[in-house]
């Protein structure tokens, strides 16, 4: 299990955590979240795409304000893992956001994607590597939540946020390393009927650990 303080503020939240673990299990279904004791929804889960790179995010609308414990159980798994989370205010409380796209790929260098969003909304992204590379940063215009790449795991996982607009390309570079990547994308909606209410990053914390 691992659990850390994460601190929500604002009108109309959303809170998102994404995990990844090492290479030789495929049972991140087994993962489970809750904040403030309270279970988070399953935005998405990936096993399939390819078995080195498991990825599974959470999501809740509307979590209590102040700092409080985010919590992730492993049912029982002994791998080596890593979390970030990031909450956003001015997000619309019943389509919180659209479906998750994403990009794979065994390749060098960088990962970007156009995402289709709009004025006032927010896209996320989240990149997890599953292999080692160095010298990772974001690479279009995005503004970095977080990121860990543990030495001892080749597992790592980041996650960054940029402001919408009718197309918006985000992604990552890294500087060294050869390796078979998965890139999620989706658009946060902003709340309406609020006048200017638009996504903003809060807080993030991210930690990595043996379970």
């Amino acid at each position: 299990s691992l659990s850390w303080s994460h601190t929500c503020t604002g009108s109309d939240r959303v809170l998102y955590v994404a995990i990844t673990h090492e290479n030789g299990s495929t049972d991140v279904d087994a993962v489970t979240a809750t904040y403030n004791g309270v279970s988070m929804a399953i935005f998405f889960t990936d096993t399939t795409t390819n078995a080195n790179k498991h990825t599974r995010v959470f999501r809740l609308v509307a979590p209590a304000t102040g700092a409080n414990t985010i919590a992730l159980d492993w049912g029982g798994l002994n791998r080596a893992f890593s979390a970030v989370a990031a909450s956003f205010t001015g997000v619309d409380q019943t389509t919180p956001d659209d479906a998750q796209q994403a990009e794979t790929n065994d390749l060098s260098g960088s990962t970007n994607q156009d995402r289709a969003s709009a004025v006032g909304d927010m896209v996320v992204d989240v990149f997890v590597a599953a292999s080692s590379v160095a010298g990772v940063a974001v690479n279009d215009g995005n503004t970095e939540i977080n990121q860990i790449f543990a030495s001892q795991t080749a597992r790592g996982v980041a996650m960054s946020y940029e402001a919408g607009a009718t197309t918006v390309t985000i992604g990552w570079a890294w500087t060294s390393g050869f390796t078979n990547f998965i890139h999620w994308t989706w658009n946060v909606n902003a709340a309406t009927g609020g006048g200017t209410a638009v996504p903003v990053f809060t807080y993030n914390l991210r930690q990595q650990g043996i379970a």
